[in-house]
C-alpha cells in the first residue's frame, strides 16, 4: 500500500523547505507559445535564466499594438540573466550591453504569475491546498506520483501579508524518488491576468526535465561586466525630479501644462562611463471621456525596444513636420490590418523623431492624432529652447 496522502503531501514540503537549489530545464507551454530555459536557482532566492525558446503570440500581439516590452523572444534567447536576490543582470553578447535593474526582472511569459523557475507553492501544499490523489504516472523517464489540487481559499490576507492563488485548479506530477515536481498543469482563476487571454478552459503546463538538485556554484549568480561592456544602470525615475539623473537635457514641462501628470513606473537606465542614457516616463490626463495616457521614451542612446520603434516608424510611418524637426507619426492599430472594437474612440498612435543626437518617442494611448502631434511639436520646441 502506498503512502498516504496527506503524509506525501507533508514529506513534499519537508523536502522543498530542505531544498538547497536545483538546475533544470524549465518548459512552460499553453495555447499556441511555448517557453523554454535553462534556470538555475539557490536559496534564499537567486535565480539564472538561459532562453533557448520563446514563442508567445501573446508577446507578439502586445508587440504590434504597444512595443511596450523591453525584449522580443527572440532578443531574449542567447542573453545571460541572472538574479542575485536584490539585483538583475541582463547581459546581451550581441552588443555587449549589460542592464543592471534594482529588482526581479526575468521576462515572466505568464502576466501576473511568476513561472520561471519558481517552486515556492510548495511551502502551501499541505496549508493552502485541498489534495486529490491523482493516481500515478511516468514523466521524462520517471515514476511520478500525481496529485490534485485545488485552492481552499483564493486570497488569504494577514496583518502585514496576502497571498493570493492565481489558480482554479492544478496537476501535480512528483518524482517519487526525490518529490521534485516535474510537472505543473494548471488552469487560471477568473480573477488573474493569465485567465482572458487563454479562455475558461485553457491550461498552461510546465515541465522540469533533465533535473539535478542541490545548490549550483554561488558564482553562477554573480556578473562581472568587462571593462568593453557597456553597462546601464537602471532606477525608478525620482518623482520630485524625474530628469535629474538623466545625462542629456530634456524638458517635460510641456506635458503637465497640457494636463498629464507623471505616474508609477518610470524607470531611467544610464551609462555613467560614457554619458549615455535612455529612459521610459508615463503620464496620465484625467477627463469627461476616461484617462488618456502617453508615454515619453527618450535618450541619447537607442534601446533594443525604442531601435524597433525608429525601424518600425520609419518603415510604416508616415512624415510629419514638428515645430523645429522632422517626425514619424504611426498608427498602431492600422499594423493588425482589423477592425477592432473602439477603434475611432481609442486611438493608438506614436511619433517618433530625433534632435542634437537625442531620439524621442512619444506614445499616446486613447490620445487623439491632433492632439498628440500638438504635444510633440511643444516637446520638439521646448527642447530646442532650454
Amino acid at each position: 500500500m502506498g503512502t498516504p496522502l496527506a503524509d506525501f503531501a507533508r514529506s513534499v514540503a519537508a523536502a522543498y523547505r530542505d531544498l538547497p537549489g536545483f538546475t533544470a530545464t524549465e518548459t512552460i507551454r499553453g495555447s499556441g507559445f511555448e517557453v523554454k530555459a535553462r534556470v538555475r536557482f539557490a536559496r534564499p532566492e537567486r535565480l539564472a535564466v538561459d532562453y533557448s525558446t520563446y514563442e508567445d503570440p501573446i508577446a507578439g500581439l502586445d508587440e504590434a499594438l504597444t512595443a511596450a516590452r523591453e525584449f522580443t523572444g527572440e532578443e531574449l534567447i542567447g542573453m545571460t540573466i541572472v538574479y542575485d536576490g536584490r539585483l538583475t543582470w541582463i547581459h546581451d553578447p550581441k552588443a555587449n550591453v549589460a542592464i543592471r535593474k534594482p529588482w526581479r526582472s526575468v521576462f515572466e511569459p505568464l502576466p501576473g504569475i511568476d513561472a520561471v523557475g519558481e517552486i515556492g507553492f510548495l511551502e502551501w501544499l499541505t496549508r493552502g491546498f485541498l489534495l486529490r490523489d491523482a493516481g500515478e504516472g511516468e514523466v521524462g523517464g520517471r515514476k511520478a506520483r500525481l496529485v490534485g489540487l485545488k485552492p481552499k481559499r483564493p486570497y488569504r490576507s494577514q496583518l502585514l501579508t496576502s497571498v493570493s492563488f492565481p489558480i482554479r485548479r492544478a496537476t501535480v506530477a512528483f518524482d517519487q524518488e526525490t518529490l521534485f515536481p516535474l510537472r505543473i498543469a494548471f488552469s487560471p482563476g477568473h480573477g488573474s491576468a493569465l485567465f482572458p487571454l487563454i479562455g475558461p478552459n485553457g491550461e498552461i503546463t510546465i515541465e522540469y526535465t533533465d533535473v539535478r538538485l542541490g545548490a549550483p556554484d554561488p558564482e553562477t549568480f554573480r556578473f562581472s561586466p568587462t571593462e568593453e561592456t557597456r553597462v546601464f544602470l537602471e532606477e525608478p525615475l525620482d518623482r520630485e525630479d524625474p530628469t535629474g539623473r538623466l545625462p542629456f537635457p530634456l524638458s517635460i514641462e510641456p506635458l503637465s501644462e497640457a494636463g498629464f501628470r507623471l505616474i508609477e513606473g518610470g524607470t531611467a537606465a544610464v551609462d555613467e562611463k560614457n554619458g549615455k542614457g535612455y529612459c521610459t516616463l508615463p503620464f496620465a490626463k484625467d477627463g469627461s471621456e476616461g484617462s488618456s495616457l502617453v508615454t515619453l521614451r527618450a535618450g541619447n542612446y537607442l534601446s533594443r525596444n525604442m531601435s524597433r520603434r525608429k525601424s518600425l516608424a520609419a518603415e510604416k510611418g508616415k512624415r510629419i513636420e514638428l515645430a523645429e524637426n522632422e517626425g514619424w507619426l504611426l498608427d498602431r492599430r492600422s499594423l493588425l490590418g482589423l477592425d477592432l472594437p473602439g477603434e475611432k474612440d481609442h486611438p493608438l498612435c506614436e511619433i517618433s523623431w530625433g534632435r542634437d543626437g537625442l531620439f524621442l518617442f512619444l506614445i499616446g494611448d486613447g490620445v487623439g492624432e491632433e492632439e498628440l502631434i500638438s504635444l510633440a511639436e511643444s516637446l520638439d520646441r521646448a527642447g530646442s529652447n532650454p
